[in-house]
């Protein structure tokens, strides 16, 4: 954390530099001492010490510690080495005239957080001077509207002689700062103190690197999750939330439109953010996800919209603009068995000419297997999803109220758009039509089987639809195998 302060009559300027450190590399509490003044000294290198043209008007080099500190001295400094925090400060000291208006003590830091985000954030208290009370306190006034309207320039020339400019001099030291990052030109928070016991006001305004704080008119922020199932599919969720800089209740309907293209974006605002997650996660690549469900929610009562956008890379799901989104298929199949049948063979009764005692030989039935297999069976069922924005499209996106049209559609879907092999039915053509490859997959299951082997024949197909626009197709072959080629 860095400050400046400055105040008149005499112009003073204390520099702190605070922050902690963590010696995971486990050195001596001298060479951390080293390090640490050695992090003071380049803060203090980027401050007032590179202002050339103040440096005539403080004191000599008595006090200076390096080439580069010009007669500045470092006054204070703290040291704990339990919790290795550190705090060093540094004073500039010169005479000039004040303002004739008003005089002022401004204190800027730079606050660096674990999470990479840097904040700038300055501090001032305004003091007017006039022939009455309400001349001086007007004129603190005018001068804390006129410095809060030139803050940004001013804040950002701070941000820039750090984190931009030099900031290869600080990056062992901000290990998760991103050079390229800019400060953001919309004040996070402006407070003002204007409270009426002197001609003396305040305010305080803050800037940050977070762009979160990028939109001139919303707060929008969000977190991204990816996850990778046993079947090696990647499905990942953008949770986000969306404030805008408005009264309570009024910032939904106003803005509904703003609010959809950020639902609709799922390039920028969804598959882009998920790739460097995707690429980590999966070796290499960009994630190349359909969007598979999205939601919003906003309380009456408030200024917050919250929403959630879920993303797969399943083969189940197909792009948007057609009618049909997903189509989930189920197969099983039942091999042909040996067929086996009984026969009672009678037995006989006969009389032994040298005993009393008959000869019996008692029927018995016998099991035999027979040169015919059963019946067996291959089962496909699919479960298909309905983009119900295509089903209902008329005059305006996702709406018709057109029955016959919708009704059309559907019955489109089942016949032509199923098995007419006229309309390039998605269950007859194609290189690999799923209703007539269908065997072609049992001879390749590994079940011994050769072209020619079977004699098979379809035996069901059903079409159905529900109120959850899912459409579901079932059809069922029955095939035999000759015997004697097995």
């Amino acid at each position: 954390m860095t400050g400046v302060q400055t105040c008149a009559l005499p112009i003073c300027f204390p520099v702190t530099i605070a922050f902690g450190y963590d010696n995971i590399d486990k050195l001596s509490d001298s060479a951390v001492v080293v390090e640490a003044r050695d992090i003071a000294n380049r803060f203090f290198a980027q401050s007032l010490d590179a202002l050339s043209s103040i440096r005539s008007f403080y004191s000599s080099t008595d006090f200076q510690i390096s080439t580069t500190d010009y007669g500045s001295s470092l006054l204070d400094q703290t040291v704990d080495l339990i919790n290795y925090t550190f705090s060093y400060s540094k004073n500039y000291s010169l005479f000039s005239n004040n303002s004739s208006t008003t005089s002022e003590t401004t204190i800027t830091e730079v606050n660096y957080a674990e999470n990479g985000v840097i904040e700038v954030v300055e501090k001032t208290r305004i003091k007017g001077k006039g022939n009455s009370y309400s001349a001086a306190r007007a004129n603190a006034i005018a001068k804390l509207e006129s410095n809060i309207s030139s803050a940004y320039a001013r804040n950002n020339d701070v941000f820039n002689r750090y984190l931009v400019t030099n900031y290869s001099k600080f990056a062992q030291f901000l290990p998760k700062y991103n050079s390229s990052d800019a400060l953001q030109a919309n004040p996070i928070s402006i407070s003002k103190d204007l409270s009426e016991f002197g001609p003396e006001v305040g305010y305080e305004i803050r800037f940050t690197t977070s762009p979160v704080y990028a939109s001139a008119t919303r707060i929008h922020s969000y977190s991204v999750s990816l996850n990778r199932t046993p079947e090696g599919i990647y499905d990942a969720q953008i949770n986000g939330s969306i404030k805008y800089y408005t009264n309570k209740n009024k910032s939904f309907y106003s803005n509904i439109s703003d609010i959809k293209s950020i639902i609709d974006n799922d390039t920028t605002l969804g598959k882009d953010l998920v790739t460097p997650y995707y690429a980590k996660l999966a070796g290499s690549g960009t994630y190349n996800g359909i969007k598979i469900n999205s939601s919003l929610s906003h309380a009456k009562f408030g200024v917050e919209t919250t929403y959630t956008k879920s993303y797969s890379n399943s083969p189940t799901y197909l792009p948007s603009g057609s009618l049909v989104r997903q189509v989930i298929v189920t197969e099983n199949i039942t091999l042909p068995v040996n067929r086996y049948s009984t026969v009672n063979i009678p037995g006989s009764y006969s009389l032994r000419s040298n005993t009393s005692a008959p000869a019996l030989n008692l029927g018995k039935e016998i099991i035999y297997q027979t040169r015919q297999l059963a019946e067996g069976s291959k089962n496909i069922s699919l479960d298909i999803k309905i983009d119900r924005n295509v089903l209902y499209s008329g005059s305006s996106s996702g709406v018709n109220t057109n029955v016959d049209s919708v009704f059309a559609k559907i019955h489109y879907l089942l016949t032509s758009g199923m098995i007419n092999k006229n309309t390039n039915g998605y269950l007859v053509t194609g290189s690999t039509p799923l209703l007539l490859a269908t065997f072609s997959k049992i001879y390749n299951e590994g079940f011994s089987f050769k072209s020619g082997d079977l004699i098979y024949f379809l035996d069901n197909l059903t079409l159905s639809i529900n109120n959850s626009y899912s459409i579901k197709a079932s059809f069922s072959y029955r095939f035999f195998a000759k015997k004697e080629t097995l």
